[in-house]
């Protein structure tokens, strides 16, 4: 499928959702589990976890519906992924001293506004993203800022995954070096790319 023609059939379905639409909501959940759950399992690296996670997000999806702006429900729901892993970490594998830099890292940047937190790590991010070559850059935004999997990537750009798998290690290396010795920006990467 076009990329384009699959945001607008996820944008379509999120308008339906939120309409009441249980069938689109079923179509939407086939259309994004997957990719959802290799994040979430990426992230926790529990496979019964990850799956807990999405059935509370897909859960909380339906029972908001009425509130979530359909536009961007990908980018939504990848977000409360990353939220969701997030708390489940901070309550059971985090150490003192992240925690520490976790709960530092809540003052720099405001819990209730996700568009905060995008940009401020967009900021962090966008001068090295800049250096890198363009199609790398397109590979890494598709990868980690929209979402999607290292197959979906492939086949929407018409090149092999293992093609993506390089590209994406190329920017997440270079990422890591420009980051170095900024210890709260390095957290936010590990939080927002993993």
């Amino acid at each position: 499928m076009h990329m384009e023609s699959e945001i607008l059939k996820i944008k379509s379905l999120a308008v339906q959702v939120q309409a009441g639409n249980t069938r689109a909501f079923n179509q939407l959940y086939t259309v994004l589990w997957e990719s959802l759950y290799v994040h979430a399992r990426a992230l926790v690296m529990d496979e019964d976890k990850a799956k807990d996670i999405l059935q509370e997000i897909w859960v909380d999806y339906w029972q908001r519906r009425n509130k979530i702006d359909p536009a961007n429900i990908r980018a939504y729901l990848f977000r409360a992924v990353k939220y969701k892993t997030y708390n489940y970490l901070r309550d059971h594998k985090f150490n003192h001293v992240q925690l520490e830099a976790i709960h530092t890292l809540a003052d720099v940047v405001p819990e209730q506004d996700t568009e905060d937190h995008a940009y401020l790590f967009a900021s962090l991010i966008e001068p090295s993203l800049e250096r890198l070559p363009s199609r790398c850059q397109s590979i890494f935004k598709l990868s980690r800022i929209e979402g999607y999997s290292n197959d979906e990537i492939a086949r929407l750009l018409n090149i092999s995954k293992r093609t993506v798998e390089n590209q994406i290690s190329l920017a997440m290396k270079r990422l890591r070096t420009d980051l170095q010795g900024r210890e709260w920006a390095l957290i936010l990467f590990y939080f927002y790319m993993l």
